[in-house]
């Protein structure tokens, strides 16, 4: 054969693939006929050697053993490649490629040095802690190179699949790994590299054959067990995923970023904030930036109460990724709207350890502690603290009637009742030139009419002016002017929070007839004895007033029962306040009648009191 007849043929052949696409070349490929491969030559006793050693964990001796026999022998492919794969495994990128592309320019002809650069290339290019992109480029180009030299040696078709793969070419995967298995069974890269497509399309009995065959071959290979770990996790057993990466972990002397990230996921699932935040440090230290370790990270740490780390995180966190307190707050303020207190609260009292100023939170903290009132959820002590905060943000700023009405209802919150002085505050806020918050005060004194006037008056700048108050007063459970409001804004700009806040005004309405509904069946319960019914009854009503204080049904139903009970001051406080809604009830001579004469008997009761 004429060797320089061949070397064109060569040449040829190389220009001829480099105009067509890869993933056409690695179907192409495989309509070559399949030649016997050439026995090998006799291996290197020292390179075995440096192969063993490297095998055993021990890359320092291999890469010692290495370089000492390229010092002899400077062209050896064998040893630049295995070179290549202790720097790639140390993360050492391009030292890796340095002993590859020396490797490439002294063998141009074997597929298998082309083969290596290109899947080191591909995968600097995937790699997210690496950060080169522009390495795709040099991958294809070195993928062509090693088809064109042999469609259909072990390494090239393998290198081909892995492509495939992350092009998600899954047929062209599933060929190349088929026919490099073909030509060598007992390839294991070929074997994980298959195992790979199998778990990317799910096909996982596939895999767990692939992985099993690949273990009875080499069980000492780090990376088959930490497939066998993303097997496991694919079928949502994380114990089981964890005991196989940690296995990986422990046979393998490279570093691992992929799988150090797997393992801080699946210890975060497991519960484990200690081994979580652990892998998660190891994955920020390939790359301080990378925005989803430190997310978890900031986590990690507020769980395991280490406060001050958190909150470095956290910082660290915005600085990466702006929007992340808006979402931060976004949150803050969904959890208040769906009445979740406790949630909202710890929400508001970091947003504002990050931002001191943001008087959002200092009006969500107030609200939420004052709906916990009805809830009886909030803990003496947290509300003690959250108070002194609200105080110390709050010293030196203009005291407006609005600020003025939240510090006043961590007052409310915290005596769970209206106080003299409480009240006596909320009768000057109700005076103020601020419509809002005159009408907020009248209406938590109790006087719905002439909250409802101010409150017609209040005017926004815009439609978020408009969302911002109807929001305010909504939290007060005040249900009728907040629709109002909410639906003003609407009309001036459409919001997504005008049509949600409607929403939850109309649910709140739906609850209380289901509350007012249980109260009547526990009535006409025959079941139950009276002495067990009305009680009950009665707890129902009150329940519906608290969710919408400005419906006088429930405090007619509650004011009928309380009069059955011939607990007639009662029921006459519940009509007086069903009046104070609905003054037209007492046109209604048989009604008026009877408040009249509860009215009296009310009245006398206190006189007997008062001697």
């Amino acid at each position: 054969m004429n060797p320089a007849r061949n070397s064109k043929s060569s040449k040829r052949r190389s220009a001829t693939v480099s105009t067509v696409s890869l993933s056409v070349l690695i179907l192409v490929s495989l309509s070559f006929p399949v030649f016997a491969q050439p026995a090998p030559s006799p291996e290197n006793p020292v390179l075995i050697k440096a192969g063993l050693l490297y095998k055993a964990g021990n890359a320092t001796s291999a890469k010692a053993v290495y370089d000492a026999y390229l010092q002899k022998n400077p062209s050896s492919a064998q040893a630049r490649i295995g070179l290549a794969t202790i720097a790639r495994r140390n993360y050492d990128f391009d030292t890796a490629r340095t002993h590859l592309e020396t490797a490439l320019s002294q063998h141009p002809e074997d597929p298998a040095v082309a083969a290596e650069i290109g899947h080191l290339y591909h995968l600097w290019s995937t790699d997210p802690f690496a950060k080169n992109p522009a390495s795709k480029a040099r991958a294809e180009e070195h993928l062509k190179q090693a088809a064109a030299l042999n469609p259909n040696h072990p390494v090239v078709l393998t290198y081909l699949g892995e492509w495939a793969i992350e092009q998600d070419d899954r047929l062209a995967a599933d060929a190349n790994f088929t026919q490099a298995l073909k030509l060598r069974p007992k390839f294991i890269p070929a074997l994980h590299g298959f195992t790979r497509l199998s778990l990317k399309i799910g096909n996982t009995t596939q895999a767990r054959n692939l992985i099993l065959q690949a273990m009875e071959l080499d069980p000492n290979n780090g990376e088959t067990y930490y497939l066998m770990a993303q097997l496991m996790k694919a079928a949502d057993h994380p114990e089981k995923s964890t005991e196989y990466a940690l296995k990986s972990e422990q046979l393998d002397f490279g570093k691992h970023p992929a799988r150090d990230l797997f393992l801080a996921k699946e210890f975060d699932r497991l519960g484990d904030v200690k081994q979580a935040t652990s892998y998660y440090e190891r994955v920020r230290a390939y790359d301080s930036t990378y925005v989803p370790a430190v997310a978890k990270l900031s986590k990690l740490y507020r769980q395991s109460g280490q406060a001050e780390k958190s909150m470095a995180f956290t910082k660290k966190l915005i600085e990466l990724d702006p929007q992340h307190l808006p979402r931060l707050i976004q949150g803050a303020k969904q959890s208040l709207q769906a009445e979740q207190t406790s949630q909202s609260i710890s929400q508001w009292r970091y947003i504002l350890e990050l931002d001191p100023t943001n008087t959002d939170g200092l009006h969500a903290i107030a609200t939420a502690h004052f709906l916990d009132q009805f809830y009886m959820r909030t803990k003496p002590e947290q509300l003690q603290k959250d108070m002194a905060l609200f105080d110390q943000l709050t010293q030196g700023k203009e005291q407006t009637p609005l600020l003025i009405m939240d510090r006043l209802k961590l007052s409310i919150a915290a005596e769970r009742t209206f106080t003299p002085a409480i009240r006596s505050r909320l009768e000057m806020l109700a005076q103020s030139q601020d419509d809002l918050a005159a009408g907020e005060a009248l209406f938590l004194l109790g006087d719905y009419a002439k909250a409802l006037e101010r409150l017609d008056y209040v005017e926004a700048a815009d439609s978020q002016g408009y969302l911002q108050a109807a929001n305010r007063l909504a939290m007060d459970q005040e249900l009728i002017a907040s629709a109002a409001l909410y639906q003003r804004g609407y009309r001036l700009e459409p919001l997504p929070g005008h049509q949600l806040g409607l929403q939850r005004i109309q649910a709140k309405q739906r609850l209380a007839e289901k509350r007012v509904t249980e109260g009547n069946a526990l009535l006409d319960n025959k079941d139950l004895k009276k002495k067990q019914r009305r009680p009950m009854a009665i707890q129902k009503y009150q329940e519906a007033t608290r969710i919408y204080h400005q419906w006088e049904i429930p405090y007619m139903r509650m004011g009928d029962t309380y009069e059955r009970m011939k607990n007639k001051p009662q029921a006459y406080l519940a009509f007086e306040k069903a009046v104070k809604i609905n003054p037209g009830l007492l046109q209604s001579k048989g009604f008026a009648k009877k408040y009249g004469k509860l009215k009296k008997a009310y009245d006398k009761s206190q006189k007997s009191k008062s001697k």
